[in-house]
């Protein structure tokens, strides 16, 4: 038998949870408790404040820099880092969602990798082989059935994401798995 134990909450942090509750139910298409919510919050939060401060100041960087370009429409970190099984010499895989012409953004990548070479090179200076691996996909193509999107919806990390395209990605996928 489950135990139960009344907890005293301020209004607003209980208005905050109980809205993340909602959210879930949206996103994973099932209800989930309090600690749960909680819980997978926190891990999401954990696998980058495990990551050394360069590297998380490059990942924040290479962000930034995506979120400029209005062609972009978000990005979400998965793979190893995303499930927090990374060694020294992962990759950083990110999906990265555009709105027409996947060339364009992998040269516009290209131009994000030469204007962060100080911080990718300091990188490489304490041992670590991390460097961002793009997936890029048009948003049309999120909808094709690929298995990589499977893995992306069970473990991924939105970083960051326009008009909630890639919010309604994760919760269609979990709908269809």
């Amino acid at each position: 038998m489950e135990k139960w134990k009344q907890t005293m909450l301020k209004e607003d942090a209980y208005n905050v949870l109980k809205e993340m509750k909602e959210n879930a139910v949206k996103v994973y298409g099932k209800k989930m408790s309090f600690g749960d919510i909680i819980k997978e919050s926190l891990n999401k939060e954990l696998s980058i404040s495990l990551l050394d401060d360069t590297v998380k100041s490059y990942l924040q960087a290479y962000i930034h820099e995506l979120n400029k370009n209005d062609d972009i429409i978000g990005a979400v970190l998965f793979g190893s880092l995303a499930k927090r099984t990374w060694n020294k010499y992962s990759d950083i895989d990110l999906l990265i969602v555009v709105e027409s012409d996947p060339m364009k953004c992998l040269h516009y990548t290209d131009e994000i990798d030469k204007k962060l070479y100080g911080i990718q090179k300091e990188i490489f200076e304490k041992g670590y082989g991390f460097y961002v691996s793009p997936l890029i996909v048009t948003v049309n193509s999120l909808h094709e059935n690929r298995m990589i999107y499977d893995e992306i919806r069970k473990n991924g990390i939105i970083l960051f994401d326009r008009n909630n395209i890639l919010r309604d990605f994760m919760h269609e996928a979990t709908k269809s798995s």
